[in-house]
């Protein structure tokens, strides 16, 4: 798949990009982690994003999501 963005008025393609699905166990992985972190205020995307860096081996994400900090099993770029 291919991404586009603008620039001065043309169309400018950018690198391909690679769409990353969530496989079933991930997705259990992240239940499981909100279950036992019921106390953080966490959406199941973001404990599908937690799931999915930790089973792939990401060592660093790009958020501003102030809970991707709270994780703290990663380097988060983008939080000052």
């Amino acid at each position: 798949m291919k991404a586009g963005c603008f620039r001065r008025g043309r169309r400018a393609e950018a690198r391909a990009v690679e769409p990353r699905r969530r496989a079933a166990a991930e997705e259990e992985s992240a239940r499981a982690l909100l279950a036992r972190l019921a106390e953080k205020d966490w959406s199941l995307c973001d404990g599908i994003s937690f799931a999915l860096i930790e089973a792939r081996g990401v060592g660093a994400a790009f958020s501003f999501d102030h809970h991707f900090a709270q994780r703290g099993r990663f380097r988060v770029l983008g939080l000052g």
